[in-house]
């Protein structure tokens, strides 16, 4: 039996549910609960916060306990928030693991866990809601090429892999033992001694998840759907973890939704949209970028104000960040949500919808992803995935109808395809 299942089904079919009941049933485990966003992971642990509160700190009663609500379906586990009492909140979360308690934690948070919890992590189930990012283009580039050069990193035999020489960075002491401790290095340390930095092409340095602490789970359950459009099933693949998928009974496929959908068929609107043109590299090009901005910005606005007449909370739309402020302006601005934000019932509300770019995976993660490696990144099934995701946001996801402003050729084709069920075969 594999120790890693994918709960894969539609967005909106009770994944959620079923792995409440299944913590339900087995009041003897320990659970570590990981979903995208603090919002999330107060839905789950059954407490609250206060709504000015930037940091979602859960609320306490007057002897300092957490808050559980009586309607909680998990009010008995527990669970406790990670917080910054030991300075940071990634200690924190490895204390409440050698603790043995049950803890909810941010995706974020959760891939900043390093070797100190191996050894807590065996005695837990991981859930992930939504599949975490198990690659990252590092920004500390400058700061680890400096390191390269002055020979304190140095590159494993493999030609990849990032090392820390510790010996060369200072003279280690039986006080100071760890000579980066504290330094700036600290981090960038930890992380080659877990292999996790990788110089892809020789320039860019991507960040890869710890194999070692996903293995060490007692039992890791992830629940998203098109799993195997993700980087991270690429990347289980690579790493030799075995998994199994399970479909929930009864939920609905695509071929029952597809008629909730209605894209936009006006060739005047999508013309801009033909293969290739609106990729991240498109948006990007020093000679184009501010006309297909501008013709983006245009279109936009024909189609929430004149086209579909949507009022200010009844629309939501994407591009790429970096371009949000030129197409959007700011009469669109507060309707603006990147494109890969998962695991929010926050637009449940919204009918009408523009999604404006042709998706690809960072051509550097690929790499990164495939290296080593006999699985393939499926780009298709990656594009459409992060489609859906985004489209769910909605009402669709309520069952009712929207309209989709679909201008790329690439993503409405890939869209009909799934229509059709083709990606749930």
């Amino acid at each position: 039996m594999n120790k890693v299942v994918v709960v894969d089904a539609l967005c909106g079919q009770g994944k959620t549910e079923s792995v409440i009941e299944m913590m339900q049933k087995d009041v003897e485990g320990k659970f570590l609960y990981v979903t995208p966003y603090l919002s999330e992971c107060h839905r789950v642990a059954g407490t609250s916060y206060d709504v000015e509160d930037e940091y979602k700190k859960p609320l306490l009663d007057l002897e300092g306990n957490y808050i559980y609500s009586e309607d909680s379906r998990l009010k008995d586990f527990k669970f406790k928030h990670p917080d910054d009492s030991f300075g940071r909140k990634g200690k924190s979360l490895c204390s409440l693991l050698s603790d043995g308690e049950n803890v909810v934690s941010t995706h974020a948070l959760f891939t900043e866990l390093g070797s100190n919890a191996i050894e807590a992590a065996k005695d837990y189930t991981l859930i992930i809601d939504e599949s975490v990012n198990v690659y990252t283009q590092d920004g500390r580039h400058k700061t680890i090429s400096d390191a390269r050069a002055k020979k304190i990193i140095y590159l494993d035999d493999d030609g990849i892999t990032l090392r820390f020489d510790r010996s060369e960075f200072g003279t280690a002491t039986p006080e100071h033992p760890d000579t980066a401790k504290g330094s700036l290095y600290e981090s960038i340390a930890a992380q080659c001694d877990l292999g996790q930095l990788l110089l892809i092409k020789k320039k860019t340095v991507v960040w890869e998840m710890s194999a070692d602490l996903l293995s060490n789970f007692k039992k890791v359950i992830i629940c998203t759907y098109m799993f195997e459009g993700s980087e991270m099933s690429v990347y289980l693949k690579k790493k030799g973890i075995k998994y199994s998928v399970k479909k929930l009974e009864g939920a609905k496929t695509a071929k029952d939704v597809a008629h909730l959908i209605e894209v936009m068929d006006d060739n005047k609107l999508n013309a801009v949209g033909a293969t290739g043109k609106l990729s991240s590299s498109a948006f990007a090009h020093k000679d184009k970028k501010e006309v297909l901005s501008e013709t983006m910005r245009r279109n936009l606005q024909n189609v929430f104000t004149n086209k579909w007449k949507a009022k200010a909370d009844d629309r939501l739309w994407t591009c790429f960040v970096t371009n949000k402020k030129t197409i959007g302006g700011e009469k669109y601005l507060n309707q603006f949500l990147s494109y890969n934000y998962k695991a929010t019932n926050d637009y449940m509300n919204v009918h009408h919808v523009a999604f404006l770019i042709d998706v690809h995976t960072n051509p550097n993660i690929v790499e990164a992803s495939e290296i080593n490696s006999n699985s393939l990144m499926d780009q298709e099934l990656y594009a459409v995935s992060s489609l859906i995701q985004f489209v769910f946001r909605s009402a669709v996801r309520k069952g009712e109808p929207i309209k989709l402003y679909l201008p790329s050729l690439r993503m409405r084709e890939l869209l009909e395809r799934w229509k059709q069920g083709e990606f749930d075969e």
